[in-house]
């Protein structure tokens, strides 16, 4: 792979190139996803390793449980995917039904617990006691989403069923982007912390920010975009012509979700639009339809040529604004962090140091970090790459990324994910 070019981050652009035949049968795949089919049917297969994932199922989340599963279990072992859904705002309209059909396409086999808020859970109980009843000697539990009091709920069932302190070693390791930090409830922290003490092994807790190196990080780390190999869409639309396709038109609402034009947080506070400013952005809202991805497309395209009007949108969704009128996929990182962790453990441990101390967490301002002392919170342990400025290094990373997650796909077969012969299942049960 050619080195990371420090200025090129917005010039590389990811896209999926589906045909318009797999666009249409992903939508309709989509379209016939309810959420109430049973995804526990199949037998769950335990190794020597339980993994647990505690998800909201966006791409940087599947992707990383699709590699951290290729990463550590065997063929045919199963992991236990939590799903913390959010039905009220970030997965309305067909948000929840397309996180479930990429999950189901990208994953393959697994067992999955839902959570919704106000409602009954979905699984909740078989999860917690295949939890219990797990014969083996580790788990890794991987925390990827705002806990919402839902992750308090799931803990809180395993320390009755189980033996406490636990008998298997857990294995703790969190995202601590600002949103999974402010998501927590004081349950969720409560419960997350007891967890860690009584499993005598640190928290790892894993940010963009601390582990590419703080301020010395590259442009290129900011996103999925600039950080894979150029071919990376191509290779996983030839890979999974059908998952790639359900993540276009993921990429399209949920995106287009958030740079809507009623959106209160579009442009930057404190900078109002002027009467020629508003009167420009009146004609280009009226091209938006929530509906319609070209039509997102349009607006995106008006807001990103008018060159005031960009100037005020909110820096943190520039880069959603920018892939939507080039038509592009504009994705985190995030997540698939906890990944590239635990293979430089693995494969390049020298190119790691650890920062070791007490965890402490800013909930208000969703930061959390580790401070050395013997006086706080639980034993922690935060990530950061002892050279982030090497490009090469950063490359072979991004290769593994991408190497595990095609891999993964290769090891289950995505056409027989499928299950068409009832109007309801739109994913099989396996």
């Amino acid at each position: 792979m050619a080195s990371i070019e420090k200025d090129t981050v917005q010039k590389r652009e990811l896209r999926y190139a589906s045909s318009a035949e797999d666009l249409k049968r992903a939508q309709e795949l989509v379209e016939r996803t309810t959420g109430a089919e049973d995804y526990g049917t199949h037998r769950a297969v335990d190794g020597r390793v339980l993994m647990v994932f505690f998800t909201d199922l966006e791409p940087d989340d599947i992707m990383a449980c699709a590699q951290l599963s290729q990463l550590w279990l065997a063929p045919g072992e199963t992991p236990l995917v939590l799903f913390s859904t959010d039905l009220r705002n970030k997965d309305q309209g067909n948000i929840f039904a397309n996180k479930l059909t990429m999950a189901r396409l990208a994953l393959g086999p697994v067992e999955f617990c839902v959570f919704k808020s106000g409602q009954q859970h979905m699984r909740l109980d078989a999860a917690i006691r295949r939890v219990a009843q797990f014969p083996g000697d580790t788990i890794r539990f991987y925390i990827m989403a705002p806990g919402r009091g839902f992750l308090a709920e799931f803990l809180n069932g395993v320390k009755e069923r189980c033996e406490w302190p636990p008998r298997q070693a857990w294995h703790v390791s969190m995202y601590s982007g600002s949103f999974n930090v402010r998501g927590m409830s004081k349950k969720d922290l409560q419960s997350l912390q007891q967890l860690t003490i009584a499993s005598g092994t640190p928290l790892v807790d894993v940010s963009r920010f601390v582990f590419f190196g703080r301020d010395q990080a590259l442009p290129c780390t900011k996103n999925l975009e600039g950080f894979v190999p150029s071919d990376f869409g191509e290779n996983v639309r030839q890979a999974a012509p059908l998952l790639a396709a359900v993540m276009e038109l993921f990429n399209e609402e949920f995106n287009g979700r958030l740079i809507h034009p009623d959106h209160t947080k579009l442009f930057r506070p404190g900078q109002p639009l002027n009467r020629q400013e508003e009167e420009r952005f009146a004609r280009i809202r009226l091209r938006f339809d929530q509906n319609d991805c070209a039509a997102i497309r349009e607006y995106a395209r008006g807001l990103f040529e008018d060159a005031q009007l960009f100037s005020k949108v909110a820096d943190y969704k520039c880069g959603t604004v920018r892939a939507l009128a080039h038509g592009s996929i504009n994705s985190p990182l995030c997540d698939q962090l906890l990944f590239l962790h635990e293979w430089l453990t693995k494969e390049r441990p020298w190119w790691l140091c650890l920062q070791e101390g007490r965890w402490s967490i800013d909930k208000d301002n969703g930061f959390s970090c580790v401070t050395q002392g013997d006086e706080g919170g639980p034993r922690a342990v935060q990530p950061v790459l002892q050279d982030p400025a090497q490009e090469d290094r950063l490359a072979e990373m991004a290769g593994a990324m991408e190497k595990y997650f095609i891999k993964h796909l290769a090891s289950h077969d995505t056409s027989r994910t499928v299950h068409s012969s009832s109007p309801n299942m739109a994913v099989s049960s396996m």
